[in-house]
């Protein structure tokens, strides 16, 4: 009986050896894996990439590759949601490939062999832009949605800009306006605050145009100036607006990324 005992709790105690050491190997050593997608022209890939100088892990998931790319930021810095994506994001898997990135240190992406310096918003923007160029360069989509959770809404705002102002409607409601000189500026590197952001470029257009105006109204005399403006006056005084004071009114910028 007792023999029996002993080989019935040894047997027990080999089973969870073994599945010990299965799950080290397949959620320590490997990482884990991600069930494949049996739709046509779908996605699905739990890997390894060699970003930002160490190796850091990403989830890609979509039922058609061809839909949007949108990248999720999780929180923290050391708060990821990968493991929670199969419980939240089937729906989404149908309209876009939805891609989960767990940050150095973080989730799937943590060593405690690594020695790393200390983390900061400038070095993880830095990797978040080297992520989005690989995604680009692997999909067919240039355009790379963003989708921040907590501090990861922070990184996101950083990252792509601050759109708050559709900068093309500018664009078309310059093109209606009549007026004999204008121009729309293109700051590719800011949104709502060009003049904040890309102060240095802010400065260097403002005094572009000012050269610009100042030489297109030297050319003129100053009868032909005054003519022009007292026609302004009287247009814009028949359709029930203001009268323009000034020609150099005329000169137009539309600041904000060129989408």
């Amino acid at each position: 009986m007792k023999r029996r005992s002993r080989r019935v709790v040894l047997s027990f105690a080999a089973i969870v050896l073994l599945g010990l050491v299965g799950a080290v190997l397949e959620f320590v050593i490997l990482r884990g894996r991600t069930p494949a997608i049996s739709t046509p022209g779908s996605t699905a890939s739990l890997e390894k990439l060699r970003i930002g100088g160490v190796d850091q892990w990403i989830l890609i998931r979509g039922q058609d590759r061809m839909k949007p790319v949108l990248l999720f930021l999780h929180g923290g810095p050391g708060m990821p949601v990968m493991f929670l994506a199969h419980k939240f994001q089937l729906e989404l898997e149908r309209d876009f490939v939805v891609v989960h990135w767990d940050r150095r240190g973080a989730g799937k992406s943590f060593d405690a062999r690594l020695q790393t310096p200390a983390f900061s918003v400038r070095q993880t923007l830095s990797v978040t832009y080297e992520l989005t160029e690989i995604l680009r360069g692997r999909f067919p989509q240039q355009c790379i949605y963003l989708a921040g959770h907590s501090w990861g809404s922070y990184l996101g705002l950083l990252a792509r800009h601050d759109f708050n102002c559709p900068s093309q409607l500018a664009a078309q409601y310059l093109d209606r306006l009549d007026a004999p000189l204008k121009r729309v500026v293109w700051f590719e590197e800011s949104a709502h605050f060009p003049f904040f952001e890309e102060s240095g470029r802010f400065h260097r257009e403002m005094l572009r145009t000012a050269e610009v105006v100042a030489e297109f109204w030297g050319r003129r005399s100053n009868h032909e100036v005054t003519a022009r403006v007292a026609a302004a006056a009287e247009g814009g005084a028949a359709n029930g607006s203001q009268p323009i004071r000034s020609e150099t009114n005329s000169t137009s910028s539309a600041a904000g990324p060129r989408r």
